[in-house]
């Protein structure tokens, strides 16, 4: 067994002190108190791993998400504010917001604001109002009407 020496002072006069939370043995310096671990080389995960651990998440998870907007005024009842939010329908968070017009410009802005696993494998459901069209994919679009059960039902 190689003798353990102190990353700090150098020092030989070291003794065993417990393990970290990934199981490696931490050893602590009799003369300088410093603690290490004597291979505490951190393991970097490669962007491909990464990539591929994102992709088998997003396949056992169904993301699915509610667009809408609603307005109130600021100062003075004829300066009117649009507020556009979409949520995450399971966790109830906010993913992105926008303040601004009521037009499609304010629905691109809000689309650039939104996540990019979101952007590539959520369900997007909206209101019926044609600002939307266009600017969130077709495929994962959903218009729904207040009044029905579908956004509901989430």
């Amino acid at each position: 067994m190689s003798e353990i020496i102190c990353t700090r002072c150098g020092s030989t006069h070291c003794k065993k002190n417990g393990h970290i939370h990934n199981g490696k043995q931490n050893h602590r310096c009799k003369d300088c108190e410093r603690q290490f671990v004597m291979d505490n080389e951190q393991k970097i995960i490669p962007e491909w791993i990464r990539s591929m651990i994102l992709k088998l998440l997003l396949a056992r998870i169904f993301l699915e998400v509610e667009a809408d907007k609603m307005w109130g005024f600021v100062g003075n009842k004829d300066n009117k504010q649009w507020i556009w939010i979409a949520i995450d329908v399971h966790t109830r968070n906010v993913i992105a917001f926008y303040v601004g017009s009521r037009d499609k410009d304010a629905v691109r802005e809000l689309w650039q604001k939104i996540p990019e696993a979101y952007k590539q494998h959520a369900e997007f459901y909206t209101d019926l109002y044609d600002t939307y069209v266009g600017v969130i994919p077709e495929k994962r679009h959903h218009r729904v009407s207040k009044q029905s059960d579908a956004l509901q039902s989430h």
